[in-house]
């Protein structure tokens, strides 16, 4: 593995080289699917193998994540409030 950081020059597409001895490190393939995490305190992006399928890769990561369900209950209860009050005018 590479014990130090290693620079790649983007194409005007934004396209990225990987070096060929850190994807045979890594066993990245031609055609193959990588991950790309984000990480905007760290200024930093990090390139991950994806050798399951992506469902598999990311499965519970955001299980902890409120959808919106909370809200869509409350206004449904709000909603259901106010017509409560038109039918008593």
């Amino acid at each position: 593995m590479f014990d130090f950081p290693t620079i790649v020059d983007i194409s005007e597409k934004g396209q990225i080289t990987i070096p060929a001895k850190l994807r045979r490190q890594l066993g990245i393939r031609p055609k193959g699917k990588v991950y790309l995490v984000s990480d905007k305190k760290r200024n930093m992006l990090t390139i991950k193998p994806l050798r399951r399928s992506i469902v598999d890769e990311l499965y519970g990561k955001y299980a902890n994540i409120d959808t919106g369900k909370k809200w869509t209950k409350e206004l449904e209860e709000e909603r259901n409030r106010d017509n409560t009050m038109e039918e008593m005018v």
